[in-house]
């Protein structure tokens, strides 16, 4: 086949509506070939998008042609449109004005169909000082490849790995996985699995955030509450210094973002932001469907020695068990989390010593691991036979 008949040009007379005059297209970033939404077209609609460069399509629950972005300021200017090989589909690449999906995603395509791999046995034994499945690269905030991360796992005597990068969460898209990289991230994983096979069982995760479309298709999920909801707001934005006016307030970016939020949103009552945290760890094993519960009172990463609340304080006490009785009849397992405390943040893991007690207590299961952003933070298993300590001793106590 020429390259004049493989580019052919054909007229819209030649374009194929459906029996209900409609033609489905679909959109895709010119810059980064990003598929990014389907709608439906008639015949007007196709006309308007050649004539005005807007993508523009037909409504079928309306019954009424609608420009993209008419409503949200995110339109589509078209660069082409091409039809495929039958002429009844079209694909228009387009430079985008902002997310195409009314949820905030960059793209509409981001919830992932279950059942193309095995998951993760869920026994995920506590004393295993060989495991780590909480780990992060650069395809989020980590600073190394999962390719980096593997090798200085099987350095460091590991025996199962898990990477675990942080789910998209489209209000504060700058760090977490991007929806147009997860094949990517899942067939790389897979592929150092087959390479590293009777060495390392390597395993693909996802640290599912509280506030992102829940994700299927990955070996297994951490369910983590990152952020707290502020009270009375839609800004559908992430709070912070430069935008004291978002509606979500991160817990773990930094001490000033924290006390801004305490100050502007709860009234400079740090218990009542302590109690909408745990409000929402409490919801997060049946709102993420997670498989490991993630650093329980992450909430305390910026407390030091009570710089925000007293963890003795029965509000604190009360907030945090109400969330622990409610998880513990999920059955899944806590995670000790020691990246507080790599980080000298914390003194100790997640979570504290008197959660996990009242966990142990009540036959919690826990799985350790390093949450580690760097092959240097990941630790070797003698190293973390202490946290096993630290986790089942307390039954003793």
């Amino acid at each position: 086949m020429s390259a004049e008949e493989r580019y052919a040009m054909i007229d819209v007379s030649q374009v194929k509506f459906d029996a209900a005059g409609l033609i489905p297209a679909v959109l895709v970033d010119d810059a980064t070939n990003e598929v990014l939404m389907m709608a439906w077209m008639n015949a007007d609609a196709l006309a308007a998008t050649l004539r005005t460069r807007l993508a523009t399509f037909w409504s079928r629950s309306r019954r009424e042609i609608w420009i993209k972005g008419s409503t949200s300021g995110h339109f589509m200017h078209v660069v082409s449109v091409t039809a495929d090989c039958d002429a009844d589909t079209l694909l228009l690449r387009v430079n985008a004005d902002g997310p195409a999906c009314h949820t905030g995603a960059r793209s509409c395509f981001f919830q992932e169909v279950a059942g193309l791999g095995a998951r993760l046995e869920k026994d995920f034994a506590p004393v295993a000082a060989g495991a780590d499945y909480h780990m992060h690269t650069t395809y989020s905030d980590g600073d190394a490849t999962p390719r980096k991360m593997v090798e200085a796992a099987y350095a460091a005597g590991l025996t199962r790995v898990g990477i675990s990068d942080h789910s998209y969460v489209a209000f504060d898209p700058d760090y977490p996985l991007q929806p147009n990289r997860c094949g990517l991230y899942r067939a790389e994983i897979a592929g150092l699995r087959e390479e590293f096979a009777g060495r390392v069982e390597v395993f693909c995760g996802l640290e599912q955030d509280y506030y992102s479309p829940r994700a299927t298709g990955f070996d297994y999920l951490i369910g983590s509450v990152h952020y707290v909801r502020v009270p009375g707001k839609n800004m559908g934005t992430c709070v912070s210094p430069a935008n004291p006016e978002g509606e979500f307030l991160p817990v773990d970016i930094d001490a000033e973002t924290l006390a801004l939020g305490i100050e502007k949103y709860f009234n400079g009552d740090a218990y009542a932001l302590v109690e909408a945290y745990y409000g929402r760890v409490a919801d997060v094993v049946n709102r993420t469907g997670c498989d490991i519960i993630g650093h329980f009172d992450l909430v305390k990463l910026f407390n030091g020695d009570g710089a925000f609340f007293d963890e003795n304080n029965p509000r604190y006490i009360a907030a945090w068990q109400r969330a622990a009785d409610v998880l513990l009849t999920t059955g899944v397992p806590f995670e000790i989390n020691v990246n507080g405390v790599a980080k000298g943040a914390c003194a100790e893991p997640y979570p504290s010593l008197a959660i996990t007690r009242y966990l142990a207590e009540r036959g919690a299961r826990f799985v350790v691991s390093s949450d580690a952003h760097s092959p240097e933070a990941l630790r070797r298993p003698d190293e973390r036979l202490e946290l096993t300590a630290y986790s089942f001793a307390t039954l003793a106590k």
